[in-house]
């Protein structure tokens, strides 16, 4: 098996939260992809949650956005498909 190397990013702030206490965090994602998979991937932090920032991922061959988990910033004026059912 080849020698690979191996970083695991995370959304800003994410590293020292006790959600992930234990988990390798090698560094933080911005609103730059990185040199190895830019060509075929964008991304942006999607800033603006109480919660924390998330990073918004679009693959652009297939043209597919990839959302790890929003928080919903403005309840009230969500669509009602999208609001939590509990």
């Amino acid at each position: 098996m080849p020698d690979i190397l191996l970083e695991f990013m995370a959304a800003p702030g994410l590293k020292g939260r006790n959600a992930v206490k234990g988990v390798r965090i090698d560094g933080e994602l911005t609103d730059n992809a990185d040199g190895g998979y830019a060509d075929d991937i964008d991304q942006v932090v999607f800033v603006g949650s109480y919660f924390m920032d998330e990073v918004v991922f679009y693959h652009k061959s297939s043209r597919t956005a990839i959302f790890t988990d929003p928080s919903n910033v403005s309840p009230q004026k969500t669509p009602k498909a999208s609001r939590d059912p509990y």
